[in-house]
């Protein structure tokens, strides 16, 4: 497993994770946080390129689609849930309820499920929120009151672009 830092976003960095081309895990971090990464000549890496550049279109343009090849992770109900969630366009927001009602679960299975994605700009689960407009969580509250800056600023960033 290979890991770097994409340090251009505005209010916090992406820790992300790959492996044999495919991506595994991004991370939000503070911008003060101390991160051990492997140092690496992005020339050597195709892959790597292909990632920044795009990570530089979505920061240009909140609108961008991400087509960077993931690794498939959760029990099936999840990868059925983050395969939909990758269908909601960026701009737009799909609730808890709704989402639950499609899956025949609870707005709690949802939002457990989105708590547990690994790769959570390119499954983008803070496009999910409460049916009363609210953000509700991200990222299971990890990071806690972090967390919910993420997502309002990844929200606001797709609406103005």
């Amino acid at each position: 497993m290979i890991q770097f830092l994409y340090d251009k976003f505005p209010i916090f960095n992406l820790l992300i994770k790959f492996e044999n081309n495919y991506l595994y895990a991004i991370e939000f971090c503070k911008k003060d946080t101390i991160l051990f990464v492997d140092r690496l000549d992005n020339k050597k890496f195709d892959f790597i390129k292909k990632l920044i550049r795009q990570l530089d279109c979505y920061l240009n343009d909140g609108k961008f689609k991400f087509d960077i090849p993931i690794v498939e992770h959760g029990s099936l109900f999840q990868q059925k849930l983050y395969a939909r969630i990758r269908q909601i366009r960026s701009g737009t927001t799909e609730s808890y309820l709704s989402l639950a009602h499609k899956f025949a679960t609870s707005t709690r299975g949802i939002g457990n499920s989105c708590g547990r994605n690994k790769i959570p700009l390119f499954i983008p689960c803070h496009r999910v929120i409460a049916v009363n407009g609210n953000l509700g969580g991200f990222m299971n509250n990890k990071v806690g009151s972090f967390g919910l800056l993420v997502k309002k600023w990844l929200l606001k960033h797709e609406q103005i672009n």
